[in-house]
């Protein structure tokens, strides 16, 4: 977007994908990128591509995880995210699709430090899953075959500022680079 755009300024911002969705309502942001569903009708999106979470954890629950069905994975130790974070949302509704919550033990607010929690013993998680499979290769971590959702990646804005020439730049260098 820079090499395309260089008369706009760009800062970035790693926050959560609650976070994103109020700045740009609030007009603290201009855009973002945003990882779930999103039904608001204040909210423009460009949605780049779907993105899968699976359920994975230490090796050393190999035998209790291959035996688990949704109840006894719920009351295993979770490794949890934010509340505000697209991970945490995931969790909430893979497990209310089957009337159970996980047994949320530790939070970790660096989604990038979650594999390195699960790794370590600490619980189960929800990794991306190019990262899960990484680390099931690797021996690292197990997988949990019943745990998948998936969700939209996409760039958002606010509605109103669809006509913005920014916004139509951002768009037009998007759609290019991800061939929509």
């Amino acid at each position: 977007m820079r090499t395309s755009l260089p008369l706009l300024q760009f800062k970035t911002r790693l926050v959560l994908a609650d976070d994103v969705v109020d700045g740009i309502l609030n007009e603290v942001f201009d855009a973002g990128f945003h990882i779930g569903n999103i039904d608001h009708p204040d909210i423009g999106m460009l949605p780049l591509r779907t993105i899968a979470y699976l359920v994975v954890g230490p090796a050393s629950y190999a035998d209790r995880l291959s035996r688990a069905g949704w109840k006894e994975v719920a009351e295993m130790p979770w490794v949890a995210a934010p509340e505000r974070s697209h991970v945490a949302r995931f969790l909430r509704v893979l497990f209310a699709q089957h009337g159970t919550r996980p047994n949320e033990v530790v939070e970790c607010d660096q989604l990038s430090a979650m594999l390195d929690l699960v790794r370590s013993g600490l619980g189960v998680g929800l990794l991306r899953e190019d990262v899960a499979l990484g680390a099931v290769e690797k021996g690292e971590v197990v997988l949990w075959p019943h745990g998948r959702i998936e969700g939209k990646l996409s760039f958002i804005y606010k509605s109103s500022a669809e006509h913005d020439p920014s916004i139509v730049g951002m768009l037009s260098v998007l759609r290019e680079h991800w061939q929509i």
